[in-house]
């Protein structure tokens, strides 16, 4: 099962649509510059899940998640680029 996270910069109100935060009590996100988020999440299992993502003008998010289990053991990675622009809109300056 795949943890879906809000990624957005505190500043924009960007979300795309599919996006759930399924457990706020045990996240810590860490807005970096240039639209990079960094954050850590555990489960109620104990999976430890940490994630980067780089969010680009272009309407581009590009997002790497890798789970560890109880044991530290790397258990699963995942990768996903989302597109939010539609390609009728001009690309921003």
């Amino acid at each position: 099962m795949e943890t879906m996270k809000k990624r957005s910069l505190p500043e924009s109100s960007v979300f795309f649509g599919e996006e759930e935060m399924l457990d706020m009590q045990d996240v810590t996100i860490l807005w970096l510059p240039g639209g990079v988020t960094a954050y850590v999440d555990v489960d109620k299992d104990g999976i430890l899940c940490i994630g980067v993502s780089w969010y680009s003008e272009e309407g581009i998010n590009l997002v790497m998640e890798r789970d560890y289990g109880t044991d530290g053991k790397l258990r699963e990675v995942r990768m996903k680029t989302e597109i939010k622009r539609r390609w009728n809109q001009p690309v921003p300056p």
